[in-house]
């Protein structure tokens, strides 16, 4: 690593690649790094219709007690979503076309005609096979600037943190009360602030 991104990893003046969430940071002079990961099944409902809405508030993760006891505060810097298809051999599920959207500060999911305008959105059937046993993923980074940084939340009310992930297809467009998906959602966070 050169001297200048050594630099950066030590003041954590900028938001870091996902790729550095691989392990915790050692000095106490920078923000900690964190990767908290949650699971569950994403189904249609009565009448087919399948959004599902997971938000920035990683404190479901199992070890949220290791952010959530030693540090004031934390925020989201990233996300990695990998789905499971339940129905990849059915012949009988409904096949359609979805999306999954990041939304850098709303906790409710769009409709399906706003989804289709997300710049960062990734086409997906709601049926699909896992080629060499390898599960769909979405991953997508926080836009930051200096006029729009990130923004902190306290680890007290975790809820305040913004944005989502969706997973939207449109109305009645499924079959019945069917479940399609098994996620894990990684969230990639921030910490700073001992307690």
């Amino acid at each position: 690593m050169s001297k200048h991104q050594n630099k950066n990893r030590t003041t954590g003046k900028s938001v870091p690649h996902l790729s550095e969430f691989k392990s915790v940071a050692r000095s106490e002079n920078i923000n900690k790094k964190f990767i908290l990961v949650t699971s569950g099944t994403v189904s249609s409902d009565g009448a087919g219709t399948l959004v599902r809405t997971l938000l920035m508030d990683p404190s479901s993760a199992s070890d949220w007690n290791l952010v959530s006891n030693y540090y004031d505060e934390f925020r989201v810097v990233g996300v990695r979503l990998l789905l499971l298809s339940s129905q990849q051999f059915s012949v009988t599920a409904i096949n359609a076309l979805g999306y999954i959207i990041f939304d850098n500060d709303s906790t409710a999911a769009p409709s399906f005609s706003t989804a289709q305008q997300y710049v960062n959105k990734r086409i997906i059937p709601s049926v699909f096979s896992h080629t060499n046993g390898k599960m769909l993923v979405y991953q997508h980074e926080r836009p930051v600037s200096k006029s729009s940084p990130i923004p902190w939340s306290d680890v007290a009310t975790p809820s305040g943190s913004p944005g989502s992930v969706s997973i939207i297809f449109n109305t009645a467009a499924l079959s019945l009360s069917t479940k399609y998906f098994e996620y894990q959602l990684e969230w990639m966070i921030e910490c700073r602030g001992r307690r």
